[in-house]
C-alpha cells in the first residue's frame, strides 16, 4: 500500500455557551467521543442535537472511561 497523507485540523471550544458554537465549526460529519456521565447528564444528547439540526451526520461512541489514561 502506498504512503498517504492526512491533514487534522483540531479546534478547542470551551467556556460558557461553547457547545452552541461547535456546530459552526463541524463539516459535514463528527465522531463524537464521550463517557456515560456525560450521555447520562443529558450533555452528549445535547451536542449530537444540535450537530444533527444543522446537518452534521454524527457517530456517537460513549463506552470511554470517565478521565481515561495512556492506555486507553
Amino acid at each position: 500500500m502506498d504512503a498517504q497523507e492526512h491533514e487534522r485540523k483540531t479546534e478547542i471550544v470551551r467556556g460558557i455557551g461553547a457547545m452552541g458554537q461547535v456546530p459552526a465549526i463541524v463539516d459535514g460529519r463528527a465522531f463524537l467521543v464521550t463517557d456515560r456521565g456525560l450521555v447520562e447528564a443529558g450533555h452528549a444528547a445535547r451536542l449530537q442535537g444540535a450537530l444533527e439540526s444543522a446537518g452534521v451526520e454524527v457517530h456517537r461512541y460513549d463506552e470511554v472511561r470517565p478521565n481515561p489514561d495512556e492506555d486507553d
